[in-house]
C-alpha cells in the first residue's frame, strides 16, 4: 500500500508516509484502516511525509473529496512534508489552502525535522 502510518500515541501524532503511486483510492484505503485502529483519536495531529513519493495520479476535482473525508476534526494542526518533488508540492498546497479556509492550522516542509519542530514534537 503506497501510504502507511505509525501512530505516536504519547505526543498524539499520527505519522503518515506516502511512497511510490499514490491514487485518490489509497487515501480512502489509508482512512479506512486508520479509523479501525483501536489507539487512534480524531483530536491527534498529523505529519503527512510525501517524501517517498514518486508518481502522482490524483486529479484537481479529488483534491477536494480528500480534504472533506478525512479522519481529522477539524482543529488538528496538520504538517505536510513534500522534499523536493514539485508535484508533492503542488499536491500539498492546494489541500493547504482548503483547510485553511476552514480556519485549520496547516503548514508545508521540505524537511521532516521543521514538522517535527512546529508541531512540538522533535
Amino acid at each position: 500500500m503506497p501510504i502507511s502510518y505509525e501512530l505516536i500515541c504519547e505526543q498524539r501524532v499520527v505519522l503518515t508516509i506516502f511512497e511510490g503511486v499514490l491514487r485518490e483510492a489509497d487515501y480512502v484505503d489509508h482512512w479506512t484502516a486508520l479509523g479501525k485502529d483501536e489507539n487512534y483519536s480524531s483530536d491527534f495531529n498529523e505529519i503527512l511525509d510525501y517524501t517517498q513519493l514518486r508518481k502522482l495520479d490524483v486529479g484537481v476535482h479529488a483534491i477536494r473529496r480528500i480534504v472533506n473525508n478525512s479522519n481529522f476534526n477539524a482543529s488538528t494542526r496538520r504538517a505536510f512534508v513534500t522534499g523536493m518533488y514539485v508535484p508533492a508540492k503542488k499536491l500539498t498546497n492546494a489541500m493547504r489552502s482548503i483547510h485553511i479556509r476552514r480556519g485549520a492550522d496547516v503548514e508545508v516542509f521540505e524537511i521532516l525535522e521543521e514538522a517535527q519542530r512546529w508541531l512540538g514534537i522533535s
